[in-house]
Order: C-alpha cells, then structure tokens, then sequence
C-alpha cells in the first residue's frame, strides 16, 4: 500500500493539491455556513447534538431527543442523512491529502503511508455513526441500550481516529518546518 500511495503522489501531486484545496472549501463550507444553519434549542439553551460529544449514555440520548420535540428530530435526521453524510468524505479528502502532501515533501520513506489509513477509518466511523443516530432517530423512543453504546463507540472511535490523524499531520508539518530552517 505504502508503494501504490507513494506512486500516486508523485505523478498526481497537482491533483492531490487540488483535492486538498476542494476538501479545505468544503471544510469551511461546512463549518462556517452549513453546520451553522443547524441549530437545536430547549429553553432557550443551545442542545449540543449526538456527533460532537466525545461519548454518550441512553440518558444523553433521551434527553436530546426528548428537548428536540418532534420538528427538531425531523431536522436533525435530515441533517444526518444530508450534511453528515458528506461531511465525513470531505475532512477525509481534507486530511488524507494533507498527509499525502506534507510525507511528500519530506521525502521520507520512513514516515510510511500506512499512517495514512487513520483518515480512512475517521471516515469510516464517522458514517457508522451516522447510520446508527438516524436509526436511533428513527426508532425513538424505543431506542435499545445497545444501540445507543454502539452509536458511543462509533462516535468515541471517530474522534480518536480523527485526533490521530491531526497529530501525524502536526507531526509532519512540524518536521517540515524543521527540515525547512536546519
């Protein structure tokens, strides 16, 4: 994998820099205008949904659903089968680039590509995650116990996978910098 990953990068490099600057305005896209218009709130307080919390119990997961009322739930399916469903595919492109790119640069084969699988698995967690609170969603309120643990460990296993991924890429960045002025 690392020798098919490394082929790509070197004859597709502008390619890879345009996926990263398309993943970056999508990221910002996201963040700054989509995610923004989503908003979710019980008396007058701002409900912090399923995806952004680094863990959750089957408490957590009636008391959000229960505040949200009906329109708010509906809301929030569409946010999950529209905005969360892409999402993942674009801070992986964001992030997966941004490692193909700065490994590249140094040019260094012990900073093996197979670090490059943690975007992936953000991705992929990510989606599983996705699936369960729509089902989650779906199913309220008769929502199994082990229906909303696994939603937790899809959602606990998205952050770390994302956090590894961020830390490489800091990594990376940081030896740049560092081969940059020695």
């Amino acid at each position: 994998m690392c020798a098919f990953l490394s082929a790509i990068v070197q004859h597709h490099k502008r390619w890879i820099w345009v996926v990263f600057w398309l993943a970056f305005a999508g990221w910002l896209l996201f963040n700054f205008v989509i995610f923004p218009t989503f908003t979710y709130t019980f008396e007058e307080v701002k409900l912090q949904i399923l995806d952004v919390r680094l863990w959750y119990d089957s408490a957590d997961v009636e008391a959000l659903f229960s505040a949200m009322d009906a329109q708010g739930r509906a809301l929030y399916r569409l946010q999950v089968v529209f905005a969360d469903m892409v999402y993942p595919a674009v801070y992986g492109c964001l992030l997966l680039s941004a490692l193909l790119l700065s490994r590249h640069h140094l040019k260094k084969d012990s900073y093996c590509l197979r670090w490059m699988i943690w975007p992936f698995l953000a991705v992929l967690f990510d989606v599983f995650e996705n699936l369960n609170t729509y089902w989650m969603l779906i199913k309220f309120p008769n929502v199994a116990d082990v229906q909303v643990f696994m939603g937790a460990v899809f959602t606990l296993l998205k952050w770390v996978s994302v956090s590894v991924a961020v830390g490489l890429l800091l990594f990376l960045v940081g030896a740049l910098v560092v081969k940059r002025f020695t």
